[in-house]
């Protein structure tokens, strides 16, 4: 078990994660309010692809989990964090590694205060899990 404290309000599916997978240190960012990756994710899936790909870590399945970065309207706010979720999902099946699962939380466990638009941004994000396991979400 790898136990992140998470918080007891976190989406079931979020508080599975954090006790049967590991968060990489990898973060997708996205265009504002977009579903469009920034350049630097470009270069984060090619490291991705390499980690995975390693003799040492092709064991591993991978999640990713979406979030989005506006925090006002909930149906939008899932929506856009399914799709963020999904483009990094195309951009790895891409080049040959398959995800299997994709999670969007919309604007839940923001990292930035949402009183504070210059750093909004930054709640919109992909994270990368992975377990030796195959979860399965209800």
């Amino acid at each position: 078990s790898f136990d992140y404290p998470i918080d007891a309000a976190a989406p079931i599916e979020y508080q599975q994660l954090s006790k049967q997978a590991r968060r990489l240190s990898v973060n997708f960012r996205f265009s504002a309010g977009s579903p469009q990756l920034d350049n630097k994710a470009y270069r984060d899936i090619d490291r991705l692809v390499q980690f995975i790909n390693q003799p040492e870590n092709t064991h591993y399945y991978l999640y990713l989990v979406g979030f989005s970065d506006a925090g006002k309207q909930f149906n939008r706010d899932l929506l856009l964090s399914r799709f963020r979720a999904l483009a990094v999902r195309g951009q790895l099946a891409d080049q040959g590694v398959s995800v299997a699962a994709t999670l969007g939380l919309g604007s839940f466990m923001p990292v930035a205060s949402y009183d504070n638009s210059n750093k909004l941004e930054k709640n919109g994000r992909v994270e990368v899990w992975v377990s030796p396991k195959r979860l399965t979400f209800n």
